[in-house]
């Protein structure tokens, strides 16, 4: 029914997962002769098993998922061979971006266009705010991660101050700093989540009896849902689980018997969905979406910018390793990454507790990736 509801906002209709790349205008550099699939993955298998409750990944080359699998447990059983979904955390935030990139190509505008005329029309908000671009937003530059201290906020004003839509709100009436060094906060895509409706509704004035800011990580979740993964007959991403009853969940690696927690956004925190966290999906749909970003599912001008800008990439991952992680972080812990590499590999991986090795998702997949292409 979701599906339909999706093709019906967007007008387009669901593919089977044979479908040819839609607007193929070129790839990724091919994949080297000396890569080896099986090192990589026996590698991130050498690295995991025994050391977290459970694990799933996915691995494409040239545009195509050749290997996914699951291990230990997800829920009360085995994995599924990378199907099995969960919040993939801030990971999300590779998939916010490029929704953004490409609502901003579509508009014949640049990820160096002001933010200000698609943030909501009577929130009140510091001049500051004006000269914000969505480069700054994307690439965690904007100030917003100073701002508390910036703008001196009291241990009230810091309560207020989240990723709820009402923080955001209560954000915009504060200075900013623009254009600040680095600092990475999840109010920069919880910001690019309520910007994104403001930006379709431009885009699409049609669209305008249904869309609300209140709505926000419906909206977005919509976007992604409509624009690319119905396109792409991957399954869709949602904010939740199917059945809350058999949903994976958050483990303790420290006591691997004990059943979990669940690892999602309830109630009020549903509006937060589909911009810095909240979706829900299994590896091997992570790497499909990346592997259609990079081989010609959507504009090399949104492809481009997002690699050579670091845009939904962390920083500093340029070179080539592109990649974003995600954690929960505690007793119960869930650890995510989506990665693309030279040679036109992409990989995701998943881990639904601590890892015993105390390295993250993302430094396990670069050196099993560094193993397979006989990287030192």
């Amino acid at each position: 029914m979701f599906r339909k509801q999706i093709a019906a906002v967007l007008g387009t209709t669901a593919l089977v997962a044979s479908v040819a790349l839609a607007g193929s205008t070129g790839s990724a550099q091919a994949a080297p002769d000396n890569w080896n699939t099986m090192t990589m993955v026996n590698a991130i298998d050498d690295e995991l098993s025994g050391n977290v409750v459970g694990y799933s990944f996915s691995i494409a080359r040239d545009g195509q998922v050749v290997y996914s699998n699951g291990h230990g447990k997800a829920r009360n059983n085995a994995d599924g061979n990378g199907r099995t979904t969960i919040d993939i955390m801030s990971a999300t935030k590779n998939f916010t971006a490029i929704s953004i990139l490409d609502l901003l190509h579509r508009k014949g505008l640049t990820p160096s266009a002001k933010v200000a005329p698609y943030l909501p029309f009577g929130w009140p908000r510091d001049a500051s705010w004006n000269e914000v671009t969505f480069q700054q937003l994307l690439n965690h530059t904007s100030g917003l991660g100073q701002q508390p201290v910036d703008a001196n906020f009291t241990q009230a004003e810091r309560d207020q101050w989240g990723t709820l839509n009402d923080g955001v709100q209560f954000a915009m009436t504060k200075p900013l700093v623009v254009g600040s060094p680095w600092d990475y906060t999840n109010m920069n895509y919880a910001t690019l989540r309520i910007a994104l409706v403001g930006l379709w509704k431009s885009l699409d004035p049609a669209t305008s009896g249904w869309m609300k800011v209140a709505d926000s990580g419906d909206v977005a979740l919509k976007y992604l849902n409509g624009r690319f993964f119905t396109h792409w007959g991957i399954d869709l991403a949602a904010c939740g689980p199917a059945d809350v009853n058999t949903a994976a969940k958050a483990y303790d690696i420290f006591n691997k018997s004990e059943p979990g927690v669940a690892n999602m956004l309830l109630g009020e925190d549903l509006q937060a969905c589909a911009g810095h966290r909240g979706l829900w999906i299994s590896a091997v749909d992570m790497t499909q979406f990346l592997a259609k970003v990079q081989n010609g599912g959507i504009h090399p001008t949104v492809r481009n910018w997002q690699n050579d800008l670091e845009l939904g990439w962390e920083r500093g991952s340029n070179n080539g390793y592109n990649y974003h992680g995600g954690d929960r972080v505690g007793t119960y812990q869930v650890h995510t990454c989506v990665a693309s590499f030279p040679g036109n590999i992409q990989a995701s991986l998943i881990t639904n507790s601590g890892n015993l090795t105390n390295r993250s998702a993302c430094r396990v997949l670069i050196d099993s990736y560094k193993k397979g292409a006989g990287i030192p």
